[in-house]
């Protein structure tokens, strides 16, 4: 167009890329490597910038760096995402326990899911006891009973008429002695009697049953606290196990020994051997 006057199109246009230059000022700016593997900063529009979304691998090793108390904090104070934090770090935990009291991995996962459910409305409960019981332990105690609770009901002798006769039957015997009286002796009354029988035992068998078992902690840090290996540890349990096995009654280590099976279970130990 002549007379210097400038046509439509290209003052839109001017004005397009006036408003770009501007607005680059305000972009974020990025650290980024070229194809030769150098490193520039450039400007990079927001809008490009899209935020890839957590791998539950990397929502779990997330939640693993948490600290327990911290996750539960923010649990009672109603927070969904701690809710995710907590399940990222200790669903496989709460599968295995429940997986070996039932076979069928539905069912396994559906009382997986139902463990958390009593977790999350039972954590103010916990609280109560948290200065002297491990999340871990108690989180591991509501998945045994949630199975057990299944195997006790009649809906599960439904489920299981898959199941061959003998296999069947060691499952309603595991339901049966889940339900025994002498499992139902109050915490504090067991708590005082093993008390008293680790002083007897030999410190180091004392320490390793009192860690693990009661305690919370696994056999890579146990390792670690007392600087064997990991193989030492699990020699001390095996041992520990056995003479406590000795002081104890019959009755009192016969309703704690369930509960040792399922935390050795989780971290795939045969102290029986």
């Amino acid at each position: 167009m002549s007379n210097g006057q400038v046509s439509i199109s290209d003052y839109f246009y001017n004005l397009g890329e006036t408003l770009i230059k501007s607005s680059r000022s305000s972009w974020p700016v990025v650290e980024i490597k070229d194809k030769n593997g150098k490193t520039r900063m450039v400007r990079v529009n927001p809008n490009k910038l899209k935020e890839k979304p957590e791998t539950e691998r990397q929502a779990k090793q997330r939640a693993k760096s948490t600290s327990d108390a911290d996750i539960i904090a923010n649990v009672v104070a109603g927070s969904r995402a701690a809710q995710s934090d907590l399940y990222a770090k200790y669903n496989q935990d709460v599968f295995k326990v429940i997986h070996t009291f039932v076979q069928d991995i539905e069912i396994v996962k559906d009382l997986t899911s139902d463990t958390f459910v009593k977790v999350f409305t039972k954590m103010d409960d916990y609280l109560k006891h948290s200065a002297t019981l491990p999340f871990k332990n108690w989180l591991v105690r509501i998945a045994s009973n949630t199975a057990r609770d299944y195997l006790r009901s009649a809906h599960a002798a439904i489920q299981q008429n898959a199941i061959s006769g003998e296999a069947k039957q060691a499952h309603f015997n595991s339901a049966s002695h889940a339900a025994n009286p002498e499992q139902e002796m109050e915490t504090t009354e067991i708590a005082e009697q093993v008390h008293a029988a680790l002083n007897t035992l030999p410190k180091e068998y004392a320490s390793a049953i009192a860690d693990f078992y009661f305690n919370g902690l696994s056999v890579k840090e146990i390792a670690k606290k007392y600087n064997i290996s990991e193989s030492g540890v699990s020699q001390r349990l095996a041992r520990g196990k056995q003479a406590l096995k000795r002081v104890l009654s019959p009755s009192l280590y016969k309703a704690l020994e369930p509960e040792f099976e399922v935390l050795e279970s989780i971290y795939e130990l045969n102290l029986d051997k």
